[in-house]
């Protein structure tokens, strides 16, 4: 892969709230993190792979198409997951309630983007 090993990085000026960001493998294997909330972001990455294979079951035995976000609202804040292109990847970031969401959306869309395209 040629994706640069502190992509990530950008999200700590880019999106408020941070607190946790991680690229990893549909296996739910961390590839890259920014970890700012020091999460345990191997358990997180591995139950958000669940999470996502359950979610593109469901939405495919509904007769829908691919999924390409999942968002989880929470008292806490947000968990936004977005599948990386056609690379058997996905995006997880983990933001506070004071983030606002549609630049939490356009901020994820864009990096997605810039991670297919080295990959």
């Amino acid at each position: 892969m040629g994706i640069p090993k502190d992509i990530l990085n950008s999200l700590n000026g880019d999106v408020e709230g941070l607190q946790t960001a991680a690229l990893f493998s549909s296996d739910g294997l961390p590839l890259l993190i920014n970890n700012p909330a020091n999460a345990d972001v191997e358990s997180f990455s591995a139950k958000f792979a669940m999470v996502s294979k359950l979610v593109s079951k469901t939405v495919t035995s509904l007769n829908g198409g691919r999924t390409d976000e999942i968002l989880v609202e929470q008292d806490k804040g947000w968990i936004l997951l977005r599948a990386v292109g056609k690379a058997d990847l996905n995006l997880i970031i983990s933001v506070t309630p004071d983030a606002t969401l549609g630049n939490l959306r356009m901020v994820a869309k864009r990096l997605v983007a810039d991670i297919a395209a080295a990959v």
